[in-house]
């Protein structure tokens, strides 16, 4: 089988870092804060990739839930 083509990857990227972003609204909204205060908005350049960073809301166990549910 042949590899999907470079656009072809291009718009799958976008598409779905369009659906992370529309579910993780509050998630965005608090990178922007953080932003104005810590460079990049993370405490670590590893969680400041594309699209944003997930915000954690709390854990049990092996479980965590971001800010968005």
């Amino acid at each position: 089988p042949s590899a999907p083509s470079a656009p072809r990857v291009g718009d799958l990227i976008a598409r779905e870092e369009a659906s992370f972003r529309a579910q993780r609204t509050r998630s965005l909204e608090l990178w922007r804060t953080a932003a104005e205060h810590i460079p990049g908005g993370v405490a670590s350049s590893f969680q400041d990739k594309p699209p944003q960073p997930v915000f954690i809301d709390r854990g049990q166990g092996s479980r965590v839930w971001d800010v968005d549910g």
